[in-house]
């Protein structure tokens, strides 16, 4: 394919050299999925503005955007502002669906398996390692730590933080509990989580943090929910994703993109390979696909 222009004040998108579905299959697309952090955002956590007309175009051609990210609602919402009012959002990795400023469905952790990840990281905590926990409802997430680092992280995705004395004592339902490490966290929180045998499902979404949810709660799985209800087949559906936590909603879709910086497994799981994310990979595949 030869390039194409997204407007007239934007470069070119490059659609020549990728990796894409047959013509027929693309030509069925219905709803589009993307998850933000390493996938849409580049490096420096902004959107390329060539996105956003192929953004429009998508929504006028009635095929549905979803953004599906482990972020709060309201950090989506930031990065998402061009076409807020028009998209879908599946915050906290799933756990929360959101149609405009409602939540239609929350799938909370119990309060068993929040109270012996506090624990867990207190210990951690104690013992020297530099890390943190957050616990995030649908409207709010809280910490303990007031570590400066761990708060820099928690803050660039999760704008509406309050700390607490005790985690364990919040008054609303929790939807997800992110810990973070300095280190990575295949060496220390993702081991010591996984020991505790919980009943909830644990994810790495990012080097330095870990994902726990209540079991059978991923992104995966309220996409799935979200198409069946809007009567679109998964095989009209195309997702992005570039980490663990995006497995799921790779695997309940027809058209699957790992973005070219994800990680291995990540790939190994897609059946296609977009270019990178600091390369407009979402922008110049959806732009082929709606040029196909």
């Amino acid at each position: 394919m030869t390039p194409t222009a997204s407007s007239d004040s934007l470069p070119a998108l490059d659609t020549s050299s990728l990796d894409l579905p047959p013509v027929e299959e693309a030509r069925r697309l219905r709803f589009v999925a993307l998850d933000m952090d390493g996938t849409l955002a580049r490096s420096d956590h902004s959107v390329a503005p060539e996105f956003w007309p192929v953004a429009r175009e998508l929504l006028d051609r009635g095929i549905v955007l979803c953004a599906a990210s482990g972020r709060q609602r309201n950090a989506i919402v930031a990065t998402m502002e061009p076409v807020v009012d028009r998209i879908m959002i599946l915050s906290e990795n799933g756990a929360a669906v959101w149609d405009g400023e409602n939540v239609v469905r929350a799938e909370a952790v119990d309060a068993s398996v929040l109270a012996a990840v506090t624990e867990t990281v207190r210990e951690l905590r104690a013992a020297g390692h530099n890390v943190g926990l957050l616990a995030a409802t649908p409207h709010q997430a809280y910490v303990e730590s007031t570590d400066e680092l761990f708060l820099e992280f928690v803050t660039r995705y999760n704008p509406n933080v309050a700390e607490t004395d005790d985690l364990t004592a919040l008054p609303h339902d929790v939807v997800k509990i992110a810990v973070w490490s300095e280190r990575p966290a295949t060496e220390v929180t993702y081991p010591a989580i996984a020991a505790l045998g919980l009943e909830a499902d644990t994810v790495r979404s990012a080097e330095n943090w870990i994902d726990v949810m209540r079991t059978g709660t991923s992104k995966g799985a309220s996409l799935r929910r979200v198409i069946s209800d809007l009567g679109i087949a998964p095989e009209e559906c195309a997702a992005f994703g570039d980490h663990h936590n995006d497995l799921t909603m790779l695997q309940s879709v027809g058209m699957s993109f790992a973005i070219g910086n994800a990680e291995p497994e990540v790939k190994d799981v897609a059946r296609f390979v977009a270019p990178t994310n600091d390369e407009n990979g979402v922008a110049r595949v959806l732009r082929a696909l709606l040029d196909a």
